[in-house]
């Protein structure tokens, strides 16, 4: 399908904290819900993103008042990994605006925002599914299947 990009701006959770509770709900339903945990525990990770800590910081994608993806920065999102620090997480892109280079611009900014606080190197995980986009977009895969997830690193610009 062709469609027609959106022009969209990315704001720090923390100067547009109505997005909150849309970011909240998105991420549980996406990875949280099926594994037990009530909405309101993704609400209180979100919110330690409205603290002055440079980590975690949540970014949101939006045109105006509508909502259009997410990602967070994050220090740890793999037990088994906790060398790897700090991480982009929780990539969420809404259906409508999929494929209008949206997830690819939050990636950026995220790595910006870790180059800005002097980061050199970050990481991400994802499924097999989803790594070819990665690759795609120049993350280096450095182990595969780690708890079914390939992990990636890059040099933050």
């Amino acid at each position: 399908m062709n469609r027609t990009a959106t022009p969209f701006q990315i704001s720090d959770l923390r100067t547009e904290p109505g997005y909150l509770a849309v970011v909240g709900e998105r991420l549980w339903q996406a990875w949280w819900k099926e594994d037990g945990y009530a909405l309101e525990d993704v609400l209180t990770l979100l919110e330690n993103s409205l603290r002055s800590d440079p980590i975690p910081t949540t970014l949101v994608a939006h045109a105006g008042e509508r909502f259009m993806g997410t990602v967070s920065l994050i220090a740890s999102d793999m037990d088994e990994r906790v060398q790897y620090s700090p991480w982009l997480a929780a990539l969420w892109v809404e259906a409508e605006s999929r494929n209008q280079g949206v997830g690819a611009a939050l990636l950026a900014a995220g790595m910006q925002r870790s180059k800005a606080e002097g980061v050199e190197r970050i990481y991400l995980c994802a499924v097999e599914e989803k790594s070819a986009y990665y690759r795609r977009l120049g993350w280096e895969q450095i182990e595969t299947d780690v708890g079914g997830m390939n992990i990636f690193t890059r040099a933050s610009t």
